[in-house]
């Protein structure tokens, strides 16, 4: 900060004295011409010292004035070019808070993009079971079970996968129940298996059915209507944990499946005739 300046001090002007008495070296008249003539002079000089101090006086007055203008500038001046070093500074900061956050939200899309469940797809492998018990089956569904008696069939399928996702998992041993006309018709269970990212693999299933009579007799009868063709519903659960992070997700299949009874006897892989899934995820 600038120190204020002061001009220095002006000289003063001092109006002459009232000349001296020279009554002992002049006589009357002279004296009366004298005084006369000093009279005349005096005003002269006084309207001179005033016009000097008024002078001397706006010159200091105006010194002082630039001097509190320049004090006032420099502070101003000052002032300024802080707020220009804050402004350019806080536009870099919000510049690299907003690069930092388009990298971040880039990231995140990527990341959601990459672990956003996609639908998997499966097609039945091989299907094994034992031919006296499906004649077994077969005699009931044609109403010859025997009355009140309970009809068991047990059969393993392989399922075919494909996991179309980026991310590997572990899946946990999965139920899968089958309803014909919205009854239980039989309960399939999954053993624990490890899933590849974007790859197939083949996961086993074990079936059970088991039927009344009654129930058996009713099945017989759609079929037959529907010329031989079956229709029912399939609901799966699971749980799948993914390693790396730790964390289990509860995934939940429901498949409407047409199937062709006929070919249990010629060629059983080829039963499911379509199929049409929906899944869903939870936390």
């Amino acid at each position: 900060m600038r120190s204020p300046v002061f001009a220095p001090a002006a000289p003063v002007f001092r109006c002459p004295p009232v000349f001296r008495s020279m009554q002992a070296q002049n006589s009357e008249p002279e004296k009366e011409a004298e005084q006369r003539e000093s009279n005349d002079i005096l005003p002269e000089s006084a309207a001179e010292c005033e016009v000097n101090d008024v002078d001397v006086s706006a010159e200091a007055v105006s010194q002082s004035s630039d001097s509190i203008v320049t004090q006032e500038y420099g502070k101003s001046n000052h002032s300024l070019w802080r707020f220009r070093f804050q402004s350019r500074r806080g536009k870099r900061l919000c510049m690299g808070m907003s690069a930092c956050g388009l990298v971040v939200l880039a990231a995140l899309v990527t990341g959601v993009g990459l672990l956003w469940p996609r639908q998997p797809s499966w097609e039945l492998q091989a299907l094994e079971f034992d031919k006296d018990a499906l004649s077994s089956l077969m005699d009931s569904f044609a109403g010859n079970g025997g009355g009140n008696s309970t009809i068991v069939f047990n059969l393993t399928t392989t399922v075919a996968i494909y996991n179309p996702n980026f991310v590997g998992v572990v899946a946990e041993p999965g139920r899968f129940l089958v309803l014909f006309n919205g009854k239980p018709m039989a309960v399939g269970l999954s053993d624990e298996v490890t899933v590849p990212a974007h790859n197939s693999f083949t996961m086993p299933v074990h079936v059970n059915i088991e039927l009344s009579s009654a129930f058996a007799e009713e099945i017989g009868k759609d079929v037959t209507a529907n010329s031989f063709e079956m229709h029912v519903t399939t609901q799966g659960y699971t749980q799948v944990l993914l390693p790396w992070l730790g964390m289990k997700v509860h995934c939940e299949v429901d498949c409407s499946i047409q199937a062709g009874v006929l070919k249990l006897l010629s060629d059983p892989v080829r039963i499911i005739e379509s199929k049409s899934c929906d899944y869903s995820y939870s936390f």
